[in-house]
């Protein structure tokens, strides 16, 4: 299944997006839906008290 984000992510890697026909709020919410649940957003850590496997979990845009 391709996401929304996949595909802002494609259009932005080959330069397909003209930021500068953007305003501030597009240009925001463009680059949240991009960075969304990635290392970028911050992430969270959980490790099994057990075993030790450890998880990361990122954040999203909100």
């Amino acid at each position: 299944m391709v996401h929304i984000q996949d595909i802002f992510k494609s259009m932005d890697i080959e330069g397909k997006i003209n930021y500068s026909e953007l305003n501030h709020k597009q240009k925001r919410a463009l680059r949240n839906i991009i960075e969304c649940k990635t290392e970028v957003m911050g992430f969270n850590t959980d490790i099994c008290e057990c075993c030790g496997h450890t998880e990361i979990h990122y954040n999203s845009c909100k």
